[in-house]
């Protein structure tokens, strides 16, 4: 029996408990502000979009159709990585005088332990002080999975198809090393919806957690009903649902054994894995052509296929959501596929679905180099090398940062929010966007 992933999605969040506010304290203007050499540099994030779960950081429980600042951060913080899912936001911030030392910050939604905190939610950023010695972290509906700087693996959160790693199915509310991949020195990590990737020194991929449609390169898993025997005899017996193959701890993904993979990038319930060569190897769902691996290869895959782009191009870096993925080569090119509808590929009035990589001509057309790319539920943000941010797809819940206008953008659309500001990094949430501004 297969359950329907968008089910399972629905039942878990119809048990989200009512989200209390926190009162504020005092709260610190986010000029952040951190030294390099004798040049002072201040740093700005700034959040837009569906404040559901208390995701932006930002006074207020309203959306945010404007960039507006998040808030409570330390004037001095250097931030290094951030991103947000479906119940939570993160940053990983450097000391300003030892870029060895990390600090981890979370915001919105705990109900599952994700946050590793005590309360349930945060409206503004707090430091995880348990976590410590952090180099990447990654986060997925409703857990988290973080690399440490010696190339360990901590989890903690909701586990219900073992997407912790930790050989059971238990919630775990605080930060546990996955004990199974240890031995190994890790250097690259991803999440999914409920699903997890890691990729070793020498170049190997372990995945482990929820694969209904193939996502971490295993037999899928089907599920069988069973009745509860748990219950009183004078009612009838509840169906519950089982895996007929756990993956609850890291298991090597096959298929690429001979390939050096530096890098791994999770979609919803996708997988691409980046070689040291420039080339990208797909598995997991492809129904909309998210995986761009032509019209032939649809459904669920679950053998890592190699996705063809471009005459002779390589890959430098990709992204992925829930629907439609991108790519930016070694010729500056970016590259869309998966599902076209809302714009979010940002190919104009064609929003039909794309299976095979498909050149954003915007972008070459307007001699952009764009350095990088965000993939959100059904938005999509790119940075240019000259520092400025461009997003397009559904504007709902203001998630395109175009102010007022939650209109659906077809093509790239400049934020003009951010004009003449020198934007160094952006991530794109289901329904929220992130942009970091140095000055």
């Amino acid at each position: 029996m297969f359950i329907n992933k968008s089910m399972i999605g629905t039942m878990m969040m119809m048990n989200t408990s009512s989200i209390s506010s926190i009162s504020s304290k005092t709260i610190l203007r986010c000029n952040i502000r951190y030294y390099s050499g004798n040049n002072r540099v201040k740093q700005q994030l700034y959040a837009f979009g569906s404040n559901e779960n208390l995701k932006l950081g930002v006074p207020g429980i309203e959306d945010r159709f404007i960039p507006t600042q998040v808030t409570n951060l330390d004037p001095f913080i250097n931030i290094k990585s951030m991103g947000s899912s479906w119940l939570h936001s993160f940053l990983v911030s450097k000391d300003q005088s030892n870029d060895d030392n990390t600090k981890v910050l979370m915001w919105g939604n705990n109900r599952s332990g994700n946050m590793g905190l005590p309360a349930e939610s945060y409206k503004y950023p707090v430091p995880v002080d348990i976590l410590k010695n952090i180099d990447k972290i990654s986060i997925g509906r409703s857990f988290t999975l973080a690399l440490t700087k010696d190339g360990k693996l901590l989890s903690m959160g909701e586990n219900s198809f073992g997407q912790l790693g930790l050989g059971h199915t238990l919630n775990i509310p605080t930060p546990t090393l996955i004990q199974d991949i240890a031995s190994q020195e890790i250097v690259d990590i991803s999440t999914g919806l409920d699903h997890c990737v890691a990729v070793t020194k020498s170049g190997h991929v372990f995945a482990w957690g929820y694969n209904l449609e193939g996502q971490i390169g295993q037999k899928i898993v089907e599920y069988k009903s069973t009745t509860s025997t748990a219950i009183p005899v004078d009612q009838d017996g509840i169906d519950n649902f089982e895996a007929d193959v756990e993956y609850n701890t890291p298991t090597l993904v096959p298929g690429l054994e001979q390939i050096k993979i530096s890098k791994a990038f999770c979609g919803f319930d996708n997988t691409f894995v980046l070689s040291a060569r420039g080339n990208v190897y797909a598995f997991g769902s492809n129904d909309a052509g998210s995986l761009g691996l032509g019209s032939e290869l649809k459904g669920r895959i679950i053998k890592p296929t190699k996705i063809p782009i471009g005459q002779n191009e390589k890959v430098k870096t990709l992204a992925s959501g829930p629907s439609h993925s991108m790519f930016i080569t070694n010729y500056n090119n970016v590259y869309v596929c998966g599902w076209g509808s809302e714009g979010r590929l940002g190919l104009g009035d064609n929003t039909s679905n794309r299976d095979t990589p498909t050149l954003l001509e915007y972008f070459k057309e307007n001699n952009i180099k764009i350095i990088k790319v965000a993939c959100g539920g059904s938005h999509s943000l790119a940075l240019s090398e000259t520092n400025q941010v461009y997003s397009w797809g559904n504007g709902s819940n203001g998630k395109l940062g175009h102010g007022s206008d939650q209109s659906e953008q077809k093509i790239p659309k400049l934020i003009e929010f951010f004009k003449g500001k020198r934007v160094i990094d952006i991530a794109a949430g289901i329904d929220n966007s992130f942009v970091l501004v140095e000055n």
